[in-house]
């Protein structure tokens, strides 16, 4: 299945195997994109404890777990607890907002694209939050990740929700758990694994969707190196703290030195550890930050690079960003690859 894109207003190809749908002009696409900004900004002035900016790059995620990016989530599966606020969100704007006196859903336009335009603008405007401090009265330069946006991709019949099984990486795993998941996923390198992780710099975790607390990073609307620069900072006093609930309880590393109670998973952690052996709650037994050995491969090596370089960061992450929302697509040499940016 190929995937289609769009080059100043021009189609340059939509050729889909599994299905008819439509392809947006790049004029249409500033106005999905203007609408999501405008969601993001309703969602945070109301005050909502679930960050919309972050749940579009996790609805992105989930939905392309599996055989490919198909606009669809099994709700029923605990992976994806919470999810259904976001697709509640994005179906609101799916069937409500003018695109040239069209909807997006009469436009044609698959949820699939419209969940990874989103989470391509919801990551740009994090980024910009990120990099505005102290330019906006002289006016802000933007270094983005170098994602690519592409069309095409088909919605299953029973979208946004299904009742196809998936398996997502678990928050307490190891270094493996960690790179095999992304590499039998995505056929992501360990460096693509290590990059993707940074998705973590926007949001936080919710008791009662994962059992886990907390934002990973101490601004969590913005998106930036900071998720790395965080893990390698031994200050903040990184431990072990049991979390979750009364039937759930999961292990998570808390910052005790940190008023904004930062937190990071195992499966964070893995990527600069080898975490050793763990309790089936996740609580590491083998050591404590100060003591855990480097991980084995190559996933430190490349998390340290990235929390000393945020631009090497954006690129790389753009890169895999760009890999896994076309994942079970044919989008190679032949087809141009443009950005809607």
């Amino acid at each position: 299945m190929a995937l289609g894109q769009v080059l100043h207003g021009v189609v340059v190809l939509s050729c889909l195997a599994l299905g008819v749908w439509s392809v947006i002009t790049d004029s249409q696409a500033d106005i999905i994109r203007t609408a999501v900004r405008d969601a993001i900004d309703v969602n945070e002035d109301e005050g909502g404890t679930m960050v919309l900016r972050a749940g579009l790059v996790r609805l992105a995620f989930h939905d392309c777990v599996g055989d490919r990016c198909d606009g669809c989530i099994n709700m029923a599966l605990d992976d994806n607890a919470g999810l259904d606020t976001y697709i509640n969100y994005t179906d609101h704007l799916y069937d409500d907002t003018d695109v040239d006196g069209y909807t997006m859903r009469e436009l044609g336009f698959s949820r699939a694209d419209f969940w990874a335009l989103a989470a391509v603008e919801a990551l740009d405007y994090s980024t910009e939050d990120a990099q505005s401090s102290g330019c906006r009265r002289t006016g802000c330069t933007y270094v983005y990740a170098d994602i690519t946006y592409q069309q095409g991709r088909v919605d299953c019949d029973t979208s946004p929700t299904t009742t196809e099984e998936a398996d997502y990486p678990s928050g307490i795993g190891d270094t493996d758990h960690v790179v095999d998941f992304f590499k039998d996923t995505f056929n992501f390198t360990e460096q693509e694994t290590t990059a993707i992780m940074g998705a973590h710099a926007l949001g936080a975790a919710h008791r009662d969707a994962s059992g886990f607390v907390g934002p990973w990073t101490e601004r969590q609307k913005q998106f930036s190196n900071q998720y790395y620069i965080d893990m390698f900072d031994g200050s903040l006093g990184w431990e072990m703290v049991q979390k979750g609930t009364r039937n759930n309880r999961v292990y998570q590393w808390t910052s005790a030195n940190s008023t904004s109670s930062r937190m990071m998973l195992n499966a964070d952690m893995a990527l600069i550890f080898d975490i050793g052996d763990t309790t089936s709650e996740g609580e590491v037994v083998d050591c404590i930050y100060s003591t855990c050995p480097d991980a084995t491969g190559n996933t430190e090596y490349w998390a340290l690079i990235y929390a000393n370089d945020n631009e090497y960061f954006l690129e790389h992450f753009g890169l895999a960003f760009t890999k896994m929302i076309n994942h079970g697509y044919d989008s190679s040499s032949d087809v141009l690859s443009v950005s809607l940016r």
